[in-house]
């Protein structure tokens, strides 16, 4: 019993010795490598960072189980100043997207994405190399465009694009009468989100995990999942929809005024892209959505619900923007195999988005500003 006894003494006296180490060792690290003392400019990073921001950073992602491809891993990296792009500066940029996850296209190849083929496509048309900078980001609406454009944007050093091309609308249909914590903007008042901010083992064990091979598949957060889950069942709107469709609209056009007041501000031209979706289909000429699109006050919203409500916000695009500076991707027609959910487009898919906005910039004359 004495021996027991000398050995859990030694072993507590051991762990309070470790500790008496160890502690200060990670308290003197955090002092000199986290940002608990930064400069001005270093928090003002941190301040885009909290709005979803990723800098500095390369995951690898397994895209097997979400779709068919030729690589079943492919990366997915943002420079050093959040934007996903094949120029080096930011000087150089031609045209800058602004969106959601549909616009980010996280899990595929940069390749893959509707911005290089556009950029491909528009390059050859000129003669010279054109570039499209990716800036969206997942889960954002026009909540967390208008964060974008206060604390994230101004922070490019030399970013002056002629075009800044808005594909929105997808994240605000389902009545985002406010910014959402989480997608528009990380909820910063949890510990986590404090140490997230300032902590630099927090960062190191964060960059730790994404030299591994993340799932795809797992990111259901983003409605990034499979969609051959879904039925299409319902035939007709719920009672609440239309009035709240149009609440959710003028808020909505109040968001879209601002965002295009920001981008005239930095001199550039708005180009507004309505978006497409398959929570709802048109099946012998009957249109049926999925049962369960969003839920909004403890009430479940079906597709054909999500449907209304998205067209009415491209009706606020189509005005504010006017027809002359709008690309309708919203009626393109495309396959089932564009999509690999309800929303996020396949390579394919992406393709053929930048085909649609490619001839549009050719027969709307936007290709001439450029």
């Amino acid at each position: 019993m004495k021996k027991s006894m000398n050995w859990i003494k030694y072993l507590l006296f051991l762990g309070i010795g470790w500790l008496l180490i160890l502690i200060p060792f990670f308290l003197i690290i955090e002092l000199f490598f986290g940002s608990w003392l930064v400069s001005d400019l270093t928090k003002k990073w941190q301040d885009a960072e909290r709005y979803n921001v990723m800098r500095n950073l390369t995951i690898s992602y397994d895209i097997s189980k979400i779709y068919s491809g030729s690589q079943t891993i492919i990366k997915y990296s943002r420079d050093k100043n959040g934007l996903r792009m094949t120029c080096k500066n930011p000087a150089d940029i031609d045209i800058l997207t602004i969106g959601g996850s549909t616009t980010d296209q996280r899990y595929l190849r940069i390749e893959d994405t509707f911005q290089y083929h556009l950029e491909k496509k528009l390059s050859a048309h000129l003669g010279r190399k054109v570039c499209i900078a990716n800036a969206g980001l997942d889960g954002h609406s026009t909540h967390g465009h208008l964060a974008s454009f206060e604390y994230w944007l101004p922070l490019i050093q030399d970013l002056a694009p002629k075009h800044i091309l808005l594909y929105v609308g997808i994240n605000d249909a389902g009545f985002r009468f406010e910014e959402h914590k989480g997608f528009d903007s990380i909820n910063e008042d949890t510990f986590k989100g404090y140490l997230k901010a300032n902590s630099v083992i927090y960062s190191v064990i964060r960059r730790l995990k994404y030299t591994f091979v993340n799932s795809a598949e797992s990111a259901a957060y983003a409605g990034h999942n499979d969609k051959s889950q879904f039925i299409y069942s319902e035939t007709s709107i719920t009672n609440t929809t239309p009035s709240l469709a149009e609440k959710n609209a003028e808020l909505f056009y109040d968001r879209l005024e601002l965002l295009l007041a920001r981008i005239n501000k930095m001199k550039a031209k708005h180009i507004c892209i309505t978006q497409p979706h398959q929570l709802s289909v048109v099946t012998n000429n009957k249109t049926k959505g999925i049962a369960s699109a969003f839920e909004y006050q403890s009430e479940v919203y079906n597709g054909l619900d999500y449907d209304f409500a998205l067209r009415k916000l491209n009706n606020v695009l189509s005005d504010l923007c006017t027809e002359k500076r709008l690309i309708d991707v919203y009626h393109h027609p495309f396959s089932n195999d564009s999509f690999y959910d309800l929303v996020h487009t396949t390579p394919k898919g992406s393709k053929e988005i930048s085909h649609k906005i490619y001839t549009d910039y050719v027969n709307k004359g936007f290709v001439n500003e450029l």
